[in-house]
């Protein structure tokens, strides 16, 4: 028993110190929002700022062309594309083959690549015709409604972060003082995953709401204005993102909650008997 108690004591404190934490960092990163002007104040570096945008979760695709053989010579020229993951033209292979073994046959070969960076600096060599792939792009807009959801995307992690280790304190701090779950700890325990569900929910509207302000945004590659077939085409629309873990946690501190219940009313029962 005692062991317990000092296991609720000491949970209580790490909660409480997590709560004042989450507090203190969110209060830092939200003056550095609205205080500075390039995202950095003293040491201290914000990735998330109104002047560079905010990170929304986003579908990239990137679909570039295979290797470019084109050759000229004084009576005419053509060019050659080998496809990965598909058959070559024997014909054609042989055509450029000979061409370029005869005088005066110019020949040049486009390779294009694709590399991503990450963070990790870990170059990423693609070795097919297309690549899908999540990531974070960073937006602004104009518009005062979608600023503010932004703004509120970005922010509501350490909302709920605050908020959840708030109610698990409080929690501790009910079972230190009576080591029973009555009705107030029940109640949190409600609070607990309606916090973890809704907030979800909220980000998953958020996320449609950019999907249609946005819809699909596409990179091409253009000559004179033309559409260049042979170019590297990058296209990007905002992801729903859906986190069904937090969901998932949510609706089991529900069912907790609901057998805590039962439990407690079960005790109420047995002690109105006796």
């Amino acid at each position: 028993m005692n062991n317990s108690i000092n296991l609720v004591k000491v949970l209580k404190v790490l909660f409480r110190a997590a709560f004042l934490l989450s507090i203190v960092v969110g209060g830092v990163v939200l003056l550095m929002d609205i205080f500075s002007t390039d995202r950095n104040i003293g040491s201290f570096y914000s990735n998330a700022h109104h002047s560079a945008g905010y990170p929304m979760p986003v579908i990239v695709k990137v679909d570039f062309p295979d290797s470019i053989i084109s050759y000229k010579y004084p009576g005419g020229g053509g060019s050659i594309t080998y496809g990965k993951g598909r058959e070559i033209d024997v014909y054609m292979k042989e055509l450029s083959d000979s061409l370029s073994m005869l005088p005066n046959v110019e020949k040049d070969v486009i390779t294009n690549e694709a590399r991503f960076y990450p963070e990790e600096a870990r170059a990423l060599q693609l070795g097919y015709s297309s690549l899908t792939t999540d990531g974070y792009l960073y937006f602004r807009s104009q518009n005062l409604f979608i600023t503010f959801l932004m703004v509120l995307h970005t922010y509501l992690s350490l909302i709920l972060f605050a908020v959840c280790f708030f109610q698990l304190w409080k929690i501790f701090a009910s079972l230190e003082r009576s080591f029973s779950f009555h009705v107030v700890i029940i109640k949190r325990l409600n609070w607990l995953g309606a916090l973890l569900v809704l907030s979800e929910l909220v980000k998953v509207a958020m996320h449609m709401i950019f999907r249609s302000y946005w819809g699909l945004a596409r990179i091409t590659t253009l000559n004179n204005g033309r559409f260049v077939s042979s170019g590297v085409d990058l296209s990007f629309n905002p992801n729903l993102d859906v986190n069904w873990l937090l969901i998932l946690l949510g609706l089991s501190v529900f069912v907790l909650s609901a057998l805590l219940k039962i439990g407690y009313n079960l005790e109420q029962e047995n002690q109105l008997t006796i």
